[in-house]
């Protein structure tokens, strides 16, 4: 394949790489410089149309040894690229994600069920998909638990059809903080109040999925350390510090009715409750029998709910407010 001399050849080579670019570990970070030319060239040609774009000779727009680079290690990664493996209903399914100032990669992962509970380097891992980007404009300045916290929340958000399974996933990341900002039983008292609000809205966008959040060391998140190796020594217990969460936030906060202890009011209960104080509905002004349910109602029409009965009357308020 020959170099591109247009930034509309350009243009053509890089959306052609972007259909693989799951299968290829670290692909924003090689094809960064080319994105940068390609968005000078798109300055001069004042369009990113590809006949405009074909005008423009990448000689014009600072083509140098970097940008060089990046096409060679783009047109080379598909002849190293990770053959991904089909989902099986019946393997874990782990994700690893990892940040530096710049970019962020995440790694989808499947394992015969019961062997993450071995040494990693013990662990048979088959890759299901690879997600890169890169931090540009606000988010470049970013904290580094900012970046670490958004590379999650975003491979989460594209993988959710790998990662929803009925016995959740585990996720693992070498930021140790983000154990305890995605435990909603912990705290942390360190950090800046608005980037506990951005992190905490984070975590809620999240809170339908289940996982085991882990925490393991960077010289050994080896799939998520900018996904470029793969394989590391043994994690010892005193390193490998796992915290069980069902859900990413505090159900109960959220919303009661999720709760699995919460007991949905039926006609049937009603009705049973109506029945245990008779006389004081037979005695209640106006109130009358509905025929085709048999329950006590008002005279507007509405079912009546005994005063006393305040475990009732919460739950259908929830009910009516959520």
């Amino acid at each position: 394949m020959q170099r591109p001399r247009t930034a509309g050849e350009l243009q053509q080579f890089v959306c052609a790489a972007n259909w693989m670019r799951q299968s290829l570990p670290e692909y924003s970070r090689i094809s960064a410089a080319l994105y940068k030319a390609l968005d000078r060239a798109a300055q001069v040609a004042g369009s990113r149309k590809k006949n405009q774009l074909s005008k423009v000779r990448l000689e014009d727009v600072n083509w140098g040894d970097a940008e060089v680079a990046s096409f060679e290690a783009v047109r080379t990664a598909p002849l190293k690229m990770v053959p991904l493996a089909h989902p099986n209903p019946t393997m874990d399914v782990c994700l690893y994600t990892d940040a530096n100032q710049d970019f962020w990669g995440a790694a989808v992962t499947q394992l015969p069920a019961g062997e993450a509970q071995r040494p990693l380097a013990e662990q048979d891992h088959r890759p299901l998909a690879f997600l890169s980007g890169k931090f540009v404009d606000a988010a470049s300045r970013w904290s580094t638990i900012e970046k670490e916290a958004y590379a999650i929340v975003e491979a989460t958000r594209r993988l959710e059809y790998l990662l929803l399974r009925p016995r959740g996933f585990r996720l693992y990341t070498d930021h140790r903080n983000l154990v305890y900002i995605f435990n909603p039983y912990a705290t942390d008292g360190t950090m800046a109040r608005y980037q506990a609000d951005k992190l905490q809205r984070w975590a809620l966008s999240l809170m339908s999925i289940q996982y085991i959040i882990e925490h393991v060391p960077g010289d050994v998140n080896v799939w998520g350390d900018l996904l470029i190796r793969w394989g590391a020594g043994q994690v010892t217990e005193d390193e490998h510090e796992a915290t069980r969460v069902a859900r990413l936030a505090v159900v109960e906060r959220v919303s009661s009715l999720e709760d699995p202890a919460f007991v949905w009011p039926s006609e049937t209960e009603i009705k049973a409750v109506q029945d245990a104080v008779r006389e004081a509905a037979q005695a209640l002004e106006g109130g009358q029998q509905a025929d085709e349910r048999e329950l006590m109602v008002m005279p507007s029409g509405q079912v009546w709910i005994p005063a006393d009965a305040e475990d009732l009357r919460q739950r259908l308020c929830m009910i009516a407010h959520a």
